[in-house]
């Protein structure tokens, strides 16, 4: 019997690890934050902010990001590499270190221009597709999918880099996983071909070298798991069945689990 539970952490940035929660890891950045000498606007926003002086910090914060925003590349560089690299730790939730508008006037400005400035350095392209996605679409509208457009435009740079590969087949299982989603309640979200398509992109990446995988890896169980999930699908549709869950049951096939469930605010 296939097995269709999930068999990977949903995104690297989970919220609770080895029984860390993201308010502890955040707070205790915040604390490291506060003791650093070399950008002391910062640091009193961390240490406000800490406190739960949210007023008071941001308003420090905001001082802080219309003086920083007009300084040299090299010097705001500094500074987003320090944040995003010392700070942005896998556990910390990324609006209390980057709060507006730090995060629109400075990091994603910085980011972007690090971009063309280094191309060969692949962090501006992780950070933007990983921390700072959703900016993605305001700074480049029309672009259905820009976190893996930058991606593959990092591989073509830099085909060796780890990261960047690993990262892109992420994105592109998430969006096969949230095609499959409702298949409990006989539904597929999506173009099943475009999935295959994205499942297949997703074996190339993990089967060159630099992505550094292992016959355990999660990425590619996971993906293994979903290419199965899709067949059993488009078998279950050439059978003229409709009920997705018993077709798998019928035919030895573990039936997907789980219920999704939509809240109106």
């Amino acid at each position: 019997m296939r097995s269709f539970q999930r068999r990977r952490p949903r995104s690297p940035y989970d919220l609770h690890v080895d029984g860390v929660t993201w308010r502890d890891a955040t707070f205790d950045q915040l604390a490291l934050a506060s003791t650093e000498p070399r950008w002391p606007g910062y640091a009193e926003y961390a240490r406000l902010q800490e406190r739960g002086l949210r007023r008071d910090a941001l308003r420090v914060v905001r001082q802080f990001a219309i003086k920083l925003r007009d300084e040299p590349l090299t010097a705001r560089w500094e500074f987003v590499c320090w944040l995003c690299d010392e700070l942005l730790k896998p556990t910390v939730v990324t609006d209390p270190i980057v709060p507006f508008p730090l995060r629109t006037e400075v990091v994603v400005p910085t980011l972007v221009e690090a971009l063309a400035m280094y191309p060969e350095d692949p962090r501006a392209t992780l950070w933007l597709t990983s921390r700072f996605s959703t900016d993605l679409f305001t700074l480049f509208p029309g672009d259905p999918e820009p976190a893996v457009r930058l991606l593959r435009e990092q591989l073509k740079r830099t085909p060796d880099a780890i990261e960047p590969r690993r990262l892109l087949a992420d994105l592109l299982l998430g969006q096969v996983e949230d095609a499959a989603h409702h298949l409990a309640q006989s539904a597929y979200l999506g173009d099943p071909a475009t999935s295959r398509a994205r499942l297949s992109e997703v074996r190339t990446l993990l089967s060159d070298p630099a992505a550094n995988v292992g016959p355990d890896d999660p990425l590619l169980t996971e993906t293994e798991h979903q290419q199965d999930l899709l067949d059993a699908w488009i078998e279950f549709l050439s059978d003229s069945s409709a009920d997705f869950p018993d077709w798998c049951r019928r035919h030895n096939v573990e039936p997907p689990g789980g219920t999704s469930y939509y809240f109106n605010p």
